[in-house]
């Protein structure tokens, strides 16, 4: 027999190289932007990247436009 053994990953968001707190696990993660957008307001245009699998995490990025001129 074969035991299988299942973990939940925790969500770790990621903006301009600052680690966030997952404020609610049962929040989508637009929720997160959403809520953290109240104080990083440049979020609300933003996009969410990932999430990227590192270690027991879920890692989501949030990017924005700002300072991205050529």
């Amino acid at each position: 027999i074969t035991m299988l053994e299942i973990k939940l990953l925790k969500r770790k968001f990621l903006y301009d190289s600052v680690e966030l707190p997952d404020p609610n696990p049962e929040l989508s993660k637009e929720g997160v932007r959403d809520l953290f957008a109240n104080q990083y307001p440049e979020l609300t245009s933003g996009q969410i990247v990932g999430p990227r699998i590192e270690g027991e995490h879920q890692v989501f990025e949030f990017k924005t436009a700002l300072g991205t001129k050529g």
